[in-house]
């Protein structure tokens, strides 16, 4: 039988967001997720030192890797080659629902108004 996912405490997040406040990898300061550097399903836990913000491009890249200067120089390196390619429609749709909890300015300055 599966085991249930242990959730990261309300507190836990709240410290994570006002210490770290960026991204670790990127900078950016929008559509930041908790993410663990021992992934879960690597044996990580969920204690401040093995969490960590990460934009959502980042944690998309950087999947089930533990964290490292390789990872990130791999997570950097693939957002660059991402960021000169033209979003398809299905990962503005998958973003935007994903993100539902932020404005609508923030969507309309990314990918301009909806047709």
């Amino acid at each position: 039988m599966r085991q249930k996912r242990k959730q990261v405490k309300q507190s836990t997040r709240l410290t994570i967001l006002v210490n770290q406040r960026v991204c670790q990898y990127c900078g950016k300061a929008s559509g930041l997720e908790i993410d663990h550097k021992v992934p879960s399903i690597l044996g990580g836990d969920n204690s401040i030192e093995n969490l960590q913000l990460l934009c959502y491009a980042c944690n998309e890249i950087k999947g089930i890797r533990t964290h490292s200067d390789e990872t990130k120089s791999y997570v950097l390196a693939v957002r660059k080659t991402q960021d000169k390619q033209p979003l398809s429609s299905w990962n503005v749709y998958r973003e935007r629902n994903r993100m539902s909890f932020y404005n609508n300015t923030f969507l309309v300055n990314r990918y301009g108004k909806a047709d």
